[in-house]
Protein backbone atom coordinates (compact mmCIF):
# COMPACT_ATOMS: atom_id res chain seq x y z
CA UNK A 1 0.00 0.00 0.00
CA UNK A 2 1.53 3.40 -0.67
CA UNK A 3 1.27 6.49 1.75
CA UNK A 4 -1.41 8.60 2.34
CA UNK A 5 -0.60 12.07 0.54
CA UNK A 6 -1.13 14.81 3.39
CA UNK A 7 -3.94 16.38 1.53
CA UNK A 8 -6.19 13.02 1.81
CA UNK A 9 -5.85 13.04 5.57
CA UNK A 10 -8.92 15.62 7.10
CA UNK A 11 -7.70 18.40 8.71
CA UNK A 12 -9.34 19.78 11.61
CA UNK A 13 -11.42 23.07 11.28
CA UNK A 14 -10.86 25.98 13.43
CA UNK A 15 -14.28 26.36 15.67
CA UNK A 16 -13.73 29.96 15.93
CA UNK A 17 -14.82 30.59 12.06
CA UNK A 18 -16.97 27.45 12.50
CA UNK A 19 -19.73 29.17 15.25
CA UNK A 20 -21.23 32.41 15.11
CA UNK A 21 -20.28 35.75 16.77
CA UNK A 22 -21.08 36.62 20.04
CA UNK A 23 -23.48 39.31 19.24
CA UNK A 24 -25.01 37.27 16.14
CA UNK A 25 -25.81 34.24 18.56
CA UNK A 26 -27.16 36.91 21.24
CA UNK A 27 -29.86 38.22 18.80
CA UNK A 28 -30.58 34.70 17.65
CA UNK A 29 -30.84 33.44 21.44
CA UNK A 30 -33.33 36.38 22.35
CA UNK A 31 -35.53 36.20 19.39
CA UNK A 32 -36.14 32.53 19.94
CA UNK A 33 -36.58 32.98 23.81
CA UNK A 34 -33.32 30.93 24.02
CA UNK A 35 -32.39 31.45 27.66
CA UNK A 36 -29.06 29.22 27.41
CA UNK A 37 -27.24 27.76 24.54
CA UNK A 38 -23.87 25.73 24.40
CA UNK A 39 -21.90 23.68 22.10
CA UNK A 40 -21.31 19.96 22.43
CA UNK A 41 -19.64 16.94 20.18
CA UNK A 42 -16.99 17.58 18.04
CA UNK A 43 -17.22 21.01 17.93
CA UNK A 44 -16.72 21.51 21.95
CA UNK A 45 -14.05 19.16 21.57
CA UNK A 46 -12.00 21.36 18.58
CA UNK A 47 -12.18 17.90 16.66
CA UNK A 48 -14.63 19.35 13.76
CA UNK A 49 -13.99 18.39 10.55
CA UNK A 50 -15.61 20.07 7.51
CA UNK A 51 -17.82 17.85 6.92
CA UNK A 52 -19.03 17.70 10.50
CA UNK A 53 -22.39 19.28 11.81
CA UNK A 54 -22.43 21.43 15.29
CA UNK A 55 -24.23 19.96 17.77
CA UNK A 56 -26.00 22.71 20.44
CA UNK A 57 -27.93 22.03 23.38
CA UNK A 58 -30.73 24.72 23.56
CA UNK A 59 -32.81 25.80 26.97
CA UNK A 60 -35.38 27.83 26.32
CA UNK A 61 -37.77 30.76 28.47
CA UNK A 62 -40.17 28.85 31.33
CA UNK A 63 -43.01 27.82 29.28
CA UNK A 64 -42.04 28.79 25.89
CA UNK A 65 -42.19 25.67 23.40
CA UNK A 66 -41.29 25.45 19.50
CA UNK A 67 -43.33 23.50 17.10
CA UNK A 68 -41.13 20.87 14.88
CA UNK A 69 -41.52 23.39 11.97
CA UNK A 70 -40.12 26.38 14.20
CA UNK A 71 -37.42 24.02 15.34
CA UNK A 72 -36.20 23.40 11.73
CA UNK A 73 -36.52 27.38 10.92
CA UNK A 74 -33.92 28.33 13.78
CA UNK A 75 -31.99 25.32 13.02
CA UNK A 76 -31.86 26.60 9.44
CA UNK A 77 -31.27 30.25 11.07
CA UNK A 78 -28.09 28.99 13.20
CA UNK A 79 -26.84 27.09 10.14
CA UNK A 80 -26.39 30.28 8.11
CA UNK A 81 -24.68 31.72 11.02
CA UNK A 82 -22.44 28.82 11.17
CA UNK A 83 -21.31 29.51 7.82
CA UNK A 84 -23.59 26.68 6.15
CA UNK A 85 -22.95 24.04 8.19
CA UNK A 86 -25.77 21.79 9.52
CA UNK A 87 -26.73 22.18 13.13
CA UNK A 88 -29.06 20.24 15.17
CA UNK A 89 -30.46 21.65 18.74
CA UNK A 90 -31.02 19.42 21.36
CA UNK A 91 -33.10 19.93 24.86
CA UNK A 92 -30.90 18.23 27.47
CA UNK A 93 -34.24 17.02 28.92
CA UNK A 94 -34.07 14.70 26.02
CA UNK A 95 -30.70 13.08 25.64
CA UNK A 96 -30.08 9.40 25.38
CA UNK A 97 -28.95 8.95 29.38
CA UNK A 98 -25.97 6.70 28.42
CA UNK A 99 -24.46 9.50 26.58
CA UNK A 100 -25.56 12.57 29.40
CA UNK A 101 -23.07 12.72 31.01
CA UNK A 102 -20.24 12.81 28.71
CA UNK A 103 -22.28 15.17 26.48
CA UNK A 104 -22.97 17.99 29.90
CA UNK A 105 -19.27 17.54 30.80
CA UNK A 106 -18.24 18.87 27.29
CA UNK A 107 -20.31 20.79 26.42
CA UNK A 108 -19.56 24.89 25.97
CA UNK A 109 -21.61 27.59 26.88
CA UNK A 110 -22.16 29.87 24.09
CA UNK A 111 -25.19 32.09 25.69
CA UNK A 112 -26.93 32.52 29.07
CA UNK A 113 -29.38 34.98 29.51
CA UNK A 114 -28.63 37.92 32.13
Amino acid sequence: MGAMAFQDVPMAVEISSTLPDNLALERFCRRHHIVRLSVFGSAAREEIQPQSDVDFLVEYEAGHRHSLVALQQMEDELSELCGGRKVDLVNPRYLNPRLRDRILAEARLQYAEG
